[in-house]
């Protein structure tokens, strides 16, 4: 239910904390890139914004 309403963002504000190497993990494990094998992607928006 959390993974459905994070990527829906039908959620309410949420915090996110992690150390500066892991900052987008979460933007990279949902694997749902447009150009799968592209090693220069354009930056996508983060689940949770970063601030």
């Amino acid at each position: 239910m959390a993974t459905n309403a994070v990527l829906e963002k039908k959620g309410v504000k949420t915090a996110y904390i992690s150390n500066k190497g892991l900052s987008d993990i979460l933007t990279i494990g949902r694997q749902a890139r447009k150009e799968l094998y592209n090693l220069t992607p354009e930056p996508e928006t983060p689940p949770v914004p970063m601030l």
